[in-house]
């Protein structure tokens, strides 16, 4: 969780099939992905990108709490903007492109680069919050940081060592189910093995853990905050490397 923004993951999706008679279904074949490559994201996609998150986590509960009466979507947009246009220098934000298009994006948040303070909000427009989503919208926002900083803390102190933060990951609705989420993650799992680093995540949604843990990832924690019903699961990626980080 970087100081200033929350942690949150999503990926999605389901499908269903009816009809009044029994049939044999052949189940279409799955077009082959392209060979898209991971990338930095280009400044010029940072509003796609922070449109494309924002949809992906409109649903979730502790950006329901934190908008309050305000659109969900509006809020999420603006702020995620804002956090993607900070990390903008880093390697940070990765995307994946077809045809010069944003198909997905996600921020891998090595142990290097430095967590977002006062001075950098300032910088970034985030003061803006109270006059354009109300000072209660403020409030709640330093009640999320408050409690997702501490389950990083605990995160730390349980574990170690170099760890990066896995944050924001989403596909876009068209290009899911085709494997594009879980490469471009593969990508920076890897990244992680060779220097022997922890990667850590939490999400809201177990339906995610499936996937995560498909990845290699294990459910570490579970806390339940008191401003939305849904616990937050925190998950771990230990490396895989010849270099792994060695715990007790």
């Amino acid at each position: 969780m970087t100081r200033g923004s929350i942690v949150a993951a999503s990926v999605t999706g389901a499908a269903t099939l009816g009809g009044v008679v029994w049939m044999f279904v052949r189940r279409r074949k799955r077009e082959p992905v392209e060979n898209e490559k991971v990338v930095t994201l280009p400044r010029h996609l940072l509003k796609d990108a922070a449109d494309m998150a924002a949809r992906a986590f409109v649903a979730s509960p502790a950006y329901v709490y934190l908008a309050g009466e305000n659109d969900v979507f509006a809020l999420l947009s603006w702020v995620f903007y804002r956090n993607f246009w900070l990390r903008a220098n880093t390697s940070c934000n990765r995307a994946v492109l077809r045809k010069g298009e944003l198909v997905a994006f996600f921020m891998f948040v090595r142990p290097e680069i430095r967590d977002v303070n006062f001075f950098d909000m300032l910088i970034a427009g985030l003061l803006k919050i109270p006059f354009l989503f109300g000072s209660d919208t403020v409030q709640r926002l330093f009640k999320l940081t408050e409690w997702f900083d501490g389950i990083t803390d605990e995160i730390r102190k349980d574990y170690p060592g170099p760890m990066c933060r896995l944050e924001r990951v989403c596909v876009r609705p068209d290009c899911q189910g085709q494997g594009i989420g879980s490469k471009a993650l593969q990508s920076a799992l890897d990244e992680a093995d060779e220097e022997g680093m922890c990667v850590c995540l939490t999400t809201q949604l177990e339906r995610n853990v499936t996937f995560y843990e498909r990845l290699g990832f294990e459910v570490i924690k579970v806390a339940q905050s008191d401003a939305y019903p849904k616990p937050d699961i925190s998950m771990l990626r230990r490396p895989k490397s010849k270099n792994a980080l060695k715990t007790d």
